[in-house]
C-alpha cells in the first residue's frame, strides 16, 4: 500500500496552522478552557485541514532552501499576531471598562488595605472579561471569526502573507478599543459622578464627617446596584465592541 502526499498541501496546511496558532494564542478566547497543549495542536491542525482548499495552494513558495521556508513561516506569524491584535483590542474594551470600574467604585483600594498580598485586586476587570468571552460563544461569533479567518486565506493565502501592518490602523484599533470600553462603563460611571458631587456637597456642609471612609462603602453599594440593573441593557454596546473584530481584519487584508 502506497501513500502519496501532495507537498503543496502539506506545506500550506502548516503555514496555515502557524497563522491561527498565532490568532488564537495571543487573544483571550481559550484562556479560561483548561485545553492540554497537545489537544489544542491537533485542533489547529484539524481546522487547518478543513480551510485549505485548492486554490490556497497556487501561492505556496516552490523552494527547498529551509531558509526561504522559515522566512515565509516567521511571516504566517506575523500577519497571525497582526490578526490576533484585533481580537485582543475587542477584548481588552471590556477589560479597560472593569477597571475603570474598579478604580471608580473602589475595589482598586483594596490593595491599600490589604496586609497580606498587598496588590491591587481587578475584581470587576476579571468579572469583565469572563463576561465577554461568554457573550462571545453565546452569540455565536466563534463561527464568525471562523469564517472571517477562511476569508483572510482566501485574501491572502499561505506563503504570500506580509509581516507588516500600517501603524495608523493599529491607532484606530486602540482608539475604538477605548471608545468602546468607556461606552460600557459610561453608565455607571456617570452615576458614581453624581454620588461624589453629593458627598462633596455633604463634606462641605458638614466637614467633620470623615467622607473618605463614607464614600466607599456608598460608591460600592451604588455601583454594584447600578451595574447589576444596566447590565442587561449592555447588548448593543457589546455587539458593538465585539464585532469591532472584523472591520479590523477586513482593512487588514485589503
Amino acid at each position: 500500500m502506497r501513500i502519496d502526499f501532495d507537498l503543496a498541501w502539506v506545506a500550506a496546511v502548516l503555514l496555515c496552522s502557524l497563522r491561527l496558532a498565532a490568532a488564537i494564542a495571543l487573544t483571550p478566547l481559550l484562556s479560561g478552557f483548561s485545553i492540554p497543549a497537545r489537544l489544542r495542536v491537533l485542533i489547529l491542525l484539524a481546522l487547518s485541514v478543513c480551510m485549505i482548499s485548492p486554490a490556497n495552494l497556487s501561492a505556496i513558495p516552490q523552494s527547498n532552501d529551509t531558509l526561504d521556508l522559515v522566512q515565509v513561516a516567521l511571516c504566517e506569524l506575523a500577519f497571525g499576531a497582526a490578526l490576533a491584535f484585533g481580537v485582543f483590542a475587542a477584548f481588552s474594551s471590556f477589560s479597560l471598562a472593569g477597571r475603570i470600574l474598579d478604580l471608580q467604585i473602589g475595589f482598586s483600594v483594596g490593595g491599600l488595605f490589604d496586609p497580606v498580598t498587598r496588590r491591587q485586586s481587578p475584581i470587576l476587570a476579571a468579572f469583565f472579561d469572563l463576561f465577554a468571552v461568554v457573550s462571545f460563544f453565546l452569540a455565536n461569533l466563534h463561527h464568525t471569526l471562523l469564517r472571517g479567518f477562511m476569508a483572510t486565506l482566501e485574501a491572502v493565502p499561505p506563503g504570500t502573507a506580509s509581516p507588516f501592518v500600517s501603524p495608523l490602523l493599529l491607532s484606530q484599533q486602540m482608539t475604538v478599543m477605548f471608545v468602546n470600553g468607556l461606552k460600557l462603563a459610561a453608565p455607571v460611571v456617570i452615576c458614581l459622578l453624581l454620588v461624589d458631587i453629593g458627598l462633596a456637597t455633604l463634606s462641605r456642609n458638614i466637614p467633620q464627617f470623615n467622607i473618605f471612609v463614607i464614600s466607599l462603602p456608598i460608591k460600592t453599594l451604588v455601583g454594584i446596584a447600578v451595574l447589576a440593573v444596566v447590565i442587561r441593557y449592555m447588548g448593543p454596546s457589546v455587539s458593538r465592541a465585539l464585532n469591532a473584530i472584523f472591520p479590523y481584519w477586513s482593512a487588514l487584508v485589503a
